[in-house]
């Protein structure tokens, strides 16, 4: 009923424009025309984090799921295909380990179809850190695991929420990588390898860039899409085992 309201509220123009960045499917589910981008300054480049207080952050659980790499400021990323994560908690939570995360990637290299994995663990900075305030929520130190285990560095959340089409998005902030050399970066992460919408994503780079941090804006100027050529369609979740967890 809800719905109904408000397909009835809104001009046929600004249908035309959903259906034109959506797929017929997805244009008739969902009609917002506006995905709303808050984003904040990464806390661990932001002199003043507490002025970040004002970003809302996901809900509980929000960020959990198998989502889409389909754009990144990373030059290490650009050979990557059809690059995918895997965010899940891991079980059972500790007192001196709350709400860590298994953080699995996934991707495929040029000419092959075999998949490739990258496995570690996310631990929370406030988790590990008790002095830092609600600024620093979604703020990630990754650990890799096994063969790995000196990769490593720290991920924050930047912005949330749904693109025009009513996927949900992720932006990214990585910091550099010592034992690989990989600079900062931006990452793009959704729940189709479709999207975000043009609009959203025109949306998240205008919203990055009123931030007016220098370096920031650069990496919005060096973010470009990714490979996603649907190789992997109807595979499904990667398996785990032994070996990916100790990356061998």
């Amino acid at each position: 009923m809800i719905l109904s309201s408000l397909n009835a509220a809104i001009s046929p123009a600004t249908k035309r424009n959903i259906r034109n960045s959506c797929s017929p499917h997805e244009a008739d589910l969902h009609v917002c025309t506006s995905s709303r981008v808050q984003a904040r300054l990464p806390p661990t480049i932001n002199p003043n984090p507490e002025t970040s207080l004002s970003w809302i952050p996901p809900p509980p659980g929000w960020i959990y799921g198998h989502w889409f790499i389909t754009h990144s400021s990373q030059p290490t990323y650009v050979p990557l295909l059809n690059f995918q994560n895997d965010l899940y908690p891991v079980f059972p939570q500790t007192a001196g380990a709350f709400i860590q995360n298994h953080d699995l990637s996934s991707y495929q290299l040029s000419g092959s179809s075999v998949i490739h994995t990258a496995y570690g663990i996310d631990t929370p900075r406030r988790s590990t850190q008790k002095s830092l305030g609600p600024e620093w929520d979604h703020v990630y130190d990754f650990m890799g695991a096994g063969a790995l285990s000196a990769v490593n560095n720290t991920w924050e959340l930047l912005a949330w929420g749904y693109d025009t089409c009513g996927h949900r998005y992720l932006v990214i902030y990585e910091t550099p990588v010592a034992a690989s050399g990989a600079p900062a970066c931006l990452d793009l992460q959704v729940e189709t390898d479709t999207t975000p919408s043009p609009e959203t994503l025109q949306e998240i780079f205008h919203a990055l860039r009123k931030l007016e941090n220098e370096d920031l804006s650069r990496l919005v100027d060096q973010t470009i899409p990714l490979v996603q050529n649907g190789a992997r369609n109807g595979m499904g979740p990667v398996e785990c085992g032994v070996d990916c967890i100790n990356n061998t």
